[in-house]
């Protein structure tokens, strides 16, 4: 429920940033914004609960305004989940829109894990091969697990590639525990 919840108000948002020209902008608006609110406990508790007054809250926000000196459309956004009192969905809004905002830009965020550090040219290879068979600019989160053994994992949405040792021993040994020679 609450990720369709969150669903909708990102597709909301997010056309509404796209008829202005600005879904980056409102992204990184609104990235501002939680950060703000997750650091002021105080401020969070008043504007998520329903125990205060919705005029209180509608001032706190228009405070908040000229504060963090918003948009026309984030400001709008935030009254919106004010009233309705969907302020604990601001977390899983902004990841569904960095996703959509990833899609409309074109960008694949990938992780690739190898046994020891890759070098600069071989991290700028992976990137650009991947990029070239998925048609997306990668934007590459480099990791290091020493228990993979050797070779590569990759990472995206819901696909792994394991191209690791250790991923191809499990692979043989499942294959005999099945019994599947």
């Amino acid at each position: 429920m609450i990720g369709s919840l969150a669903r909708n108000y990102t597709e909301a948002l997010f056309f509404a940033a796209l008829n202005l020209q600005s879904p980056a902008e409102t992204f990184a608006e609104i990235e501002r914004l939680e950060d703000f609110i997750n650091s002021q406990s105080e401020l969070k508790s008043v504007i998520s609960l329903p125990i205060f007054a919705l005029v209180q809250k509608i001032a706190i926000i228009s405070c908040l305004k000229k504060e963090l000196k918003l948009s026309g459309i984030v400001f709008n956004f935030l009254t919106l989940l004010v009233k309705n009192s969907r302020v604990p969905l601001l977390s899983s809004i902004i990841k569904e829109y960095r996703e959509k905002l990833n899609d409309y830009d074109k960008i694949k965020l990938v992780k690739f894990t190898s046994a020891k550090s890759l070098n600069e040219k071989d991290k700028n290879h992976l990137a650009d091969f991947l990029g070239k068979k998925l048609n997306k600019k990668i934007e590459p989160r480099f990791e290091v697990e020493p228990f993979i053994i050797g070779g590569i994992t990759i990472r995206y949405d819901n696909y792994e590639l394991d191209c690791s040792i250790k991923g191809s021993v499990n692979k043989i040994v499942k294959i005999i525990k099945n019994g599947n020679l």
